[in-house]
């Protein structure tokens, strides 16, 4: 049985860097909801890559209306 490798975890200004956000952002976020997981040891928080990259892969989108979907289709007049 193999041990899986631990990743490095990013504290909450590392993981803002890693996502271009800012600080105060990426913890508005944590506290409102909406963010990326993260992990509470004590009463430091961490964040882990993977977790990240997910959240990040979760908000690719197509284009810039509400549901970030396929374009409509046009109507001959």
């Amino acid at each position: 049985m193999s041990v899986p490798s631990m990743q490095r975890l990013l504290e909450t200004s590392e993981a803002a860097d890693h996502c271009h956000l800012s600080r105060p952002y990426l913890e508005k976020l944590r506290v409102k909801g909406g963010g990326p997981l993260f992990l509470k040891l004590g009463r430091r928080v961490f964040y882990r890559p993977s977790d990240l990259e997910a959240w990040i892969d979760k908000h690719v989108r197509a284009s810039t209306s509400r549901d970030g979907g396929e374009l409509p289709e046009f109507r001959q007049i």
